[in-house]
């Protein structure tokens, strides 16, 4: 199993811009992409994609709070994967946390932990191209 969590980081954009934002399932696809990720695709509430060289992922938005947002990808793929985005309002903007877990075996823990935190890198990325 892995579990990840990034240090809060600072978006100019308020919080609930960011939130009304990350709730469009098309938008949240925006914001998970990058160069690893292929075919990325989005059916009705399902983001399907491939992460090069380590699974498949259909992503739905499970959760969504006044305090985060959280998608899952549990059916018809290898491992579990959650991604949870806390959000909270600043004086300026707002902050987010965000958390990466997965179900896998410590076997493939060994393997998918980096190219993990390579996609937390380009999601902050994202969010920060997108809100500041």
């Amino acid at each position: 199993m892995i579990h990840i969590s990034t240090e809060p980081f600072k978006l100019e954009s308020s919080s609930d811009e960011v939130f009304k934002y990350l709730s469009d399932i098309s938008n949240l696809a925006k914001i998970i992409a990058f160069k690893k990720t292929k075919h990325l695709e989005v059916k009705g509430d399902k983001i399907t994609l491939i992460l090069k060289w380590a699974a498949r992922f259909n992503f739905t938005i499970s959760s969504v709070t006044n305090k985060y947002i959280l998608i899952e990808s549990t059916e018809n793929v290898q491992f579990s994967t959650a991604f949870r985005f806390d959000i909270e309002e600043e004086k300026f903007g707002s902050s987010m946390i965000l958390h990466a877990e997965t179900d896998t075996s410590p076997v493939i823990d060994f393997t998918l932990e980096a190219k993990l935190k390579t996609w937390i890198n380009a999601i902050i990325i994202n969010l920060k191209t997108k809100f500041n």
